[in-house]
Order: C-alpha cells, then sequence, then structure tokens
C-alpha cells in the first residue's frame, strides 16, 4: 500500500487550493457587503486593512504553499470575530457574508486537518471564537454565540466524514496505480532485454557465426586473405562487448554520457548534459531508453570507424513529454543511394522503428552523416490515462455526493436545536437535497455516470431548494446564521462532477442563478434583505466555484502527479534494467564464447584463414555458436544453465544437443534441472550423446533428458529432488531417458535475485551463484 501517491495528496492540494482561492474571491464580497449594507456609515478603514490582510496571507499560501493552512484558519476566525464586532445587526448582508466565510472555513478544516490534535484545537477555536462574539456583540443576544459555537463544530464534523472515505479510496487508487506502473515497468524491461537479447543473437549470427562458416568452407570465401581479417577484427569487438563485465552502453538505465565520454574520438554534448541529462534519461521508459542508447552508441561506432574524423556531436534536446537527438559528425559520409545503410538499417532503424522512434537518416559524400531521432509518448503515455481519469472522476463525484449528503443531514441538525418540535422549512430543503442525492447514487452506482433523469432532477431541485432555503429565513428578513446559503448548491455539485457536458452544467448553474435574482428582486421587501438575499445567492455561487475549482485542480494535479510518480518508479526500477543487463551478459559468458572471440582475434592476426587448422576451428565454433543463439531469449532462468551444460560438453568433447521452446520455469526449478543437467554432461564419456528439451506438454513443461550412459540415471537417483520433481526413469535399449515434470512455466521477471549458475576455470561447473543481482556471475 502507497503512504501517500498521487491521488491522495492529489486530493488533499485540491482542497488546499480551493479553500484558499474561495478566501481570495470571497474576502472583497465581504467588504462590498460592508458598503452596500447600514454599516457603510462608520469608519471602513480598519474593517479593510484587516480583511485585506486575511486575503493577501490567504492568496499567499495558495500560491507559495509554504503558509500552513491552519495559519489562514486561525487568522480567518479573528477576522470573523473583528468582522461580527462592526456589524449593525445579525441579518445585514456584511454580517451574512463574514458569517458564511466563517462556515466555509470550518468544513475545509474538516477536510484540511488529518491529525485528531489539529481537529480538537480548531473546534476549541470555533467555540472561543463564539464566545468572544458573545462579549463583543451583547447587544444581539445568546442566539448569535449559539448558532457559531454549533455551526462551527458541526461544520468540521460534516467535511470529516467526508475526508475518511475519500482517502480511504484514494489511497486504493495509489495502491492500484502503484502496482500497475511496477508491473509496467517490468514489462518494459522484460520487453527491452528480451529485444536487446534477440538483436545480439541476431548480430552473433550476422557477424561470427557468417565469418567462421565462411572460413570452414575455404575456397573463394577465404580468398582475400586481408578482407578476411578485417572482418575477423571487426567480429571480435562484437563478442568482446557481449562477454565484457565492465561494458555499459548507453542503452543501460544509466545516462549515456558516460560511456560516450569513453569513446576513442571526441563526443561532444551541446545540448542537455550532466544532471540535466541524467535526470531527463531516467524519465524516458526502458525500451525507449535502451533503443536511443543503443542507436547513440551505433552511430557513434560508425563515425569512430568509417568517418575518418576525432570527433563526432550528440544533441539532446527535450521535446515536451518527448525527446529529441541528433547526432553529427563532419566525415566523409556516403551516399545512401549508392551505398546501402547496410549495419545502420538493423543496429539503429529497426531497433527504433520497435519503440515507435523516427528517424532521419541524411549523409552525402565529405558532408558527413546526421540521424535525427525523435521520440513522442504514444497514446495513453505522456497524456492523462483513461484509467486516472476514470479514477479522478470516482473522486469527483464520491466527494459529492458525500458532502450534499453531509450538508443536508448537519442542516436537520440545525433545524433541529434552533427549532426544537417544529416543523420548518429547514426539512423541506434537507428532503429536497437528500432526495436528489439518493437518486443520483442510484443511478451511478449501477452505470459510474447520470442518467438524463437524474441531470434533470437535479437542475430542478436545485431552484427549487434555494427558494425552500429563501423561505426558512423570509428572504433575508430572519436571521441567516445557518447553513440555508450552502445547502441549496449540493445538488450543483453533483451536476459539476457528473454531467457529460459543459452546456448541461451552464444550464443548471443559470436555471439556479435566475431563480436567485428573481428572489432576491421580487421576494425580498427591503432592500437590505436583497442584499442579503443576493449575498446568499453569491455564498452559494461561490461555493460552487470552489467546487469547480476543486474538480479542476484535481485532474491537473492528478496527471501531473501520476506521471511524476511513473517516474519515481522508474528510477526506483534502475536495479531491475541493471539485474537484466547483467543476466544478459552472464548468459553470453556462461555460453563460452570466449575461444571463438580468441580465434577471431587469431585470424584478424597471424592465422592464415586458409590453413587446414583454421577451417577445423570455425567449424567447431561456428556449430557451437548456432547452437547458442538457437536458444530462445526467454529462457532467462534455465537458458543459462543450458549455457553452462553446453560449454562443459563442448570442453569434454560430448554431444549435447538442446532442444526448448520459450516458456521458462521458475528459477528454483531452473536451478534444480541446471545442476543435474551440468553434473549429467559432466559425467558422460567423451563423445556421448545427450539430448535435453523443454517443452510445454499436458499441465505444464516437461523435461527430458535421452542418453546413451547409464551413469545419468545414478545421478537421477542420487539428487535430492522436490517431491513435485521426483523424476520419472525409463530405458529403451541401450537408452536411457530421465523425465522431470509437470513444471509450472514462470514469468522470468518475478524473481530477478534468483539462482544462477556461475562459470569456474575453464568453464566447469562450479556451484550454484549466491543469491544475490549484484553478485550473479564471478
Amino acid at each position: 500500500m502507497v503512504a501517500r501517491g498521487w491521488a491522495t495528496a492529489s486530493f488533499q492540494q485540491a482542497v488546499r487550493r480551493a479553500f484558499l482561492c474561495g478566501i481570495v474571491v470571497w474576502t472583497p464580497v465581504v467588504i462590498a457587503a460592508y458598503f452596500a449594507g447600514p454599516e457603510r456609515h462608520q469608519d471602513p478603514t480598519l474593517m479593510v486593512v484587516v480583511n485585506v490582510a486575511l486575503l493577501v496571507v490567504a492568496a499567499a499560501a495558495a500560491v507559495l504553499r509554504r503558509i500552513p493552512a491552519r495559519v489562514v484558519f486561525v487568522l480567518q476566525c479573528a477576522v470573523f470575530v473583528f468582522d461580527w464586532a462592526q456589524t449593525a445587526g445579525p441579518s445585514t448582508p456584511f454580517a451574512v457574508a463574514s458569517y458564511q466565510i466563517f462556515i466555509f472555513a470550518a468544513v475545509a478544516q474538516g477536510l484540511l486537518l488529518r491529525r485528531r490534535s489539529d481537529l480538537v484545537l480548531s473546534i476549541l477555536c470555533c467555540l472561543l471564537a463564539a464566545v468572544v462574539l458573545g462579549v463583543a456583540t451583547p447587544d444581539y443576544g445568546v442566539r448569535v454565540s449559539i448558532s457559531a459555537a454549533v455551526t462551527g463544530p458541526l461544520a468540521i464534523v460534516v467535511g470529516r466524514p467526508g475526508l475518511e472515505p475519500l482517502l480511504r479510496f484514494a489511497r486504493s487508487v495509489d495502491a492500484n496505480h502503484d502496482a500497475s506502473v511496477r508491473a509496467l515497468v517490468r514489462l518494459d524491461t522484460q520487453t527491452a532485454t528480451l529485444r536487446r537479447a534477440a538483436e545480439e543473437q541476431r548480430q552473433v549470427h550476422d557477424t561470427a557465426i557468417n565469418t567462421l562458416a565462411a572460413v570452414a568452407r575455404g575456397g573463394s570465401a577465404v580468398a582475400d586473405v586481408e578482407a578476411v581479417r578485417v572482418r575477423c577484427r571487426a567480429d571480435t569487438l562484437v563478442l568482446e562487448r557481449l562477454i565484457s563485465a565492465s561494458a555499459r552502453e548507453a542503452s543501460a538505465s544509466a545516462s549515456p554520457e558516460e560511456p560516450l565520454a569513453r569513446r576513442s574520438i571526441d563526443v561532444s554534448l551541446p545540448g542537455l548534459a550532466g544532471a540535466a541529462l541524467a535526470a531527463r534519461w531516467t524519465e524516458l521508459p526502458v525500451g525507449v531508453r535502451s533503443a536511443l542508447g543503443g542507436a547513440i552508441g551505433e552511430l557513434v561506432t560508425n563515425t569512430e570507424k568509417h568517418a575518418g574524423v576525432g570527433e563526432a556531436a550528440v544533441d539532446i534536446r527535450d521535446e515536451g513529454d518527448g525527446i529529441r537527438i541528433v547526432v553529427r559528425d563532419h566525415g566523409r559520409g556516403f551516399a545512401p543511394t549508392r551505398t546501402p545503410e547496410r549495419g545502420l538499417a538493423t543496429s539503429v532503424r529497426a531497433r527504433l522503428a520497435e519503440e515507435g522512434i523516427s528517424l532521419d537518416l541524411q549523409a552525402a559524400p565529405g558532408e558527413g552523416v546526421r540521424a535525427e531521432m525523435v521520440w513522442r509518448p504514444g497514446a495513453g503515455r505522456g497524456d492523462e490515462p483513461a484509467e486516472i481519469r476514470g479514477d479522478v472522476n470516482r473522486i469527483r463525484m464520491i466527494g459529492a455526493l458525500l458532502m450534499s449528503s453531509l450538508v443536508a443531514a448537519g442542516g436537520v441538525v440545525l433545524g433541529a436545536s434552533n427549532h426544537p418540535g417544529e416543523l420548518t422549512p429547514d426539512y423541506l430543503l434537507a428532503a429536497l437535497v437528500v432526495a436528489s442525492t439518493g437518486l443520483v447514487w442510484r443511478s451511478w452506482r449501477r452505470r459510474e455516470r447520470l442518467t438524463r433523469a437524474a441531470t434533470a432532477a437535479l437542475v430542478v431541485v436545485a431552484p427549487i431548494a434555494f427558494l425552500a432555503s429563501g423561505v426558512s429565513v423570509d428572504f433575508g428578513m430572519g436571521y441567516n446564521l445557518a447553513w440555508q446559503a450552502v445547502a441549496p448548491v449540493g445538488p450543483l455539485f453533483i451536476l459539476v462532477a457528473g454531467a457529460r457536458s459543459i452546456r448541461t452544467v451552464a444550464f443548471g448553474v443559470l436555471t439556479y442563478v435566475a431563480v436567485g435574482v428573481t428572489a432576491a428582486l421580487v421576494l425580498a421587501d427591503t432592500p437590505t434583505a436583497r442584499a442579503t438575499t443576493s449575498v446568499v445567492l453569491l455564498t452559494g455561487l461561490v461555493w460552487l466555484a470552489g467546487w469547480c475549482l476543486f474538480n479542476h485542480q484535481l485532474r491537473r494535479i492528478a496527471s501531473r502527479g501520476a506521471r511524476e510518480h511513473e517516474m519515481a518508479v522508474r528510477a526506483d526500477e534502475a536495479a531491475e534494467v541493471q539485474a537484466a543487463a547483467a543476466l544478459i551478459r552472464a548468459r553470453w559468458r556462461l555460453a563460452g564464447i570466449a575461444s571463438a572471440t580468441d580465434l577471431l582475434r587469431e585470424l584478424g592476426g597471424s592465422m592464415d584463414p586458409a590453413s587446414a587448422e583454421a577451417q577445423r576451428r570455425s567449424g567447431r565454433e561456428e556449430t557451437y555458436l548456432r547452437q547458442v543463439v538457437l536458444l530462445a531469449p526467454d529462457l532467462v532462468h534455465v537458458g543459462a544453465w543450458f549455457c553452462q551444460a553446453l560449454l562443459a560438453a563442448r570442453e569434454r568433447g560430448v554431444d549435447l544437443q538442446v532442444r526448448a521452446g520459450t516458456r521458462d520455469v521458475a528459477a528454483a526449478d531452473a536451478e534444480t534441472l541446471g545442476i543435474y543437467l551440468v553434473e549429467a554432461t559432466s559425467a558422460v564419456a567423451p563423445g556421448a550423446t545427450v539430448i535435453v528439451s523443454l517443452f510445454e506438454e499436458g499441465e505444464g513443461l516437461q523435461f527430458r533428458l535421452v542418453a546413451d550412459d547409464p551413469r545419468v540415471v545414478d545421478l537421477a537417483r542420487e539428487r535430492d529432488w522436490d517431491p513435485e520433481l521426483e523424476p520419472e526413469i525409463r530405458r529403451y535399449g541401450e537408452q536411457v531417458l530421465v523425465r522431470v515434470g509437470p513444471m509450472r512455466a514462470e514469468d522470468p521477471w518475478t524473481v530477478t535475485a534468483a539462482a544462477r549458475p556461475r562459470a569456474g576455470r575453464a568453464g566447469k561447473y562450479s556451484g550454484p551463484a549466491p543469491r544475490t543481482v549484484s553478485r550473479l556471475i564471478p
């Protein structure tokens, strides 16, 4: 479970910004209400200064995010008490406006403050404000103090029940997203690694194997001795790179800057470099890093070999969510129409195409080579993924339903406390809000969208609820200190969260405003009542605007937070990439291709490619390498053991034939089978034939070993097998069959620190490897 991921952080930041921006927007309304009511005859200077100070602090907290929200809460309570001391009565526009910001801040405290001590202090602060209010305004009686003492804590408590379900849901979204991103990174790692392994196998086939086959055939294939030696020297470099334990190509997870610095020519980086390049490189998907890094390496190698110059430039630039890389040299160049791209077609263009990276290769004789590579994230990568949009929409709707329900419930409590035993319009208002919320909940739970009937109900209920709220306070003539200004917009909250078009939301809001303006002009009897009713209408609209801002901020912050989370996970998975690269290197070293490398090095030097010894050794190495490259890269666990056994068989002159598909077994099973196979290969007599197969049959993978030496049976019986892998032994004349299985096929990337075989001196088996990724191979 993720402690605080993008969904949780996005929700909390969106609430914070909506609250702070609400204060910034509402404070001018409070000041305007002061001049619209009977208080305008008093000296306004101090009142304006105090409220502007609150506005500045709230604005700074929203922009800088360095001022704690609790500081704004405390200041808001102090400003509320000060403002109320300036009112001319509890029902003036100024009194209503200042009181509504008190309620607004109280609800926000319930949503923002998570520690219990903060909540207790907030409630005590509200109660203290109520006491001070009673002392400062004795002419209003105790009703104002009681109302503040009940409304403030109740608003905090109303916000709190809405917070917990939303946080639980946000945490579940975080956990699911974290799991999916990590699975995606593993898949990227696996895909990139397997592609890289397959490409290296193709390189071995197209270079060393073909060269050794040509030498083994002799004749015209080795007539041009110098050409053969040049080719052997080039192929030696290919194999040396494959088995080099220290080789770190730009295709690894690290920045490409370090391997480029070790080149034999000077490579400049006019674009991104240093920490900026390393940070940007880490943000790219694993497959894209691998393809771009490998392509950069091949292009620079091409410059080293053919350009005839001592420098090249690799210009790496940001392209929004994508990246642009230009590799340029001013060397000999070539004519693409006359000279085919050859290696560039497979080593650069093909690997880039697999990851959706475009390549623009420009070359001309005497003008060098310019290769421009551009990658941009495709659908769902870099943009807001569909699953994140769905999760954000669920948070918005759940928040709207909870807020609407809890505000209505708070209204019932306030109605009962203000008018005990009386049936007031407060209950009608609460019933309308609860009924519309229940209708929407039933509709949304089934379809996760608003039906037309539910949408129409919300559009109709909101203005009716406003009329009910106006009746409950006699349209500005009665006390306006309760919840009536906020409750009517509950249905509009739901409409904003779930409507499928902006026009529907706009129509609902305009209907609400039209009814509110009509009520203020027609149903209110006095100018003060009209101003008060207008302030109540504005209160609801500001709440609605804050809700819209919350929705906007939530989606924007969620998109950015999700991308940042993916980047962080990709950075954390660097060890996964390094382990995967280590597995590839280990496999080539376990296969013992060092002997083929030594032979190519000799052929590129003093050995005569046309000699009988060269033909004999080349034929042997070619046959062996063909066996190695036929092993599927997907066999991460058992494939390394196959390579170890092939090496042991070659050293002892055993004819080992390996036949396998692409399904791998679990690491523990691979270790058990691999040790047995290596021991069996080392035990049979030289010249013996051993055939090993691993294919999926029936209920799982079946391992079969067929040999004409009975010692493989003794080894099978002596081993301490897992009960589920107890071998079945059969004899067919001179041959014996050892069958193990069925075994469950397993994704090789679920266990990266599994046991691996390791090579000892002369390539012989030296026991199981330590169970740590960093020490897979000595």
